[in-house]
């Protein structure tokens, strides 16, 4: 076995301090370089306290999305006991200083319809989307969260 100078190990050093600090680097910077998170955009709705949170999905930014959610993203839903009205989701949205814009009076045109409104606004570069889902087996409603990149 060859043996080891003083200069060969040096190089060796010095590659492997190379290759740690460039690693470290990296996992300091790339989350930084994908974006601000979604959450905060999230945060900022404040549902009744008579809501249940059922899905709550949090996709943190990354330079690489993986999975086919959109990163970062936040996807959350709630049950609710009653059918949200357009006034509720109006107030929802404006109690988290959302400039929202609604697409519907939030009751079901026929039997079978799911999604009955929408509000949607632009956050801080985020698309956020809240829906009012009726549902065909229970009482109440669903109210579905998307906050995706713009």
């Amino acid at each position: 076995m060859p043996a080891r100078t003083p200069a060969r190990r040096r190089a060796w050093t010095i590659a492997i301090a190379t290759v740690v600090a460039l690693a470290a680097a990296a996992a300091l910077l790339l989350p930084r370089l994908a974006g601000p998170p979604a959450t905060p955009v999230a945060d900022r709705l404040t549902p009744p306290p008579t809501w249940t949170l059922v899905t709550d999905v949090v996709t943190a930014p990354s330079l690489i999305c993986l999975g086919g959610q959109p990163c970062p993203s936040v996807q959350r839903a709630w049950r609710t006991p009653d059918q949200p009205t357009a006034d509720d989701l109006q107030t929802l949205t404006e109690a988290a200083g959302w400039d929202a814009t609604l697409d519907g009076p939030c009751t079901p045109e026929h039997p079978t319809a799911r999604t009955v409104c929408r509000a949607t606004a632009t956050v801080d570069g985020f698309s956020v989307e809240l829906r009012v889902v009726t549902s065909t087996t229970t009482d109440g409603a669903s109210v579905q969260l998307d906050v995706r990149p713009n």
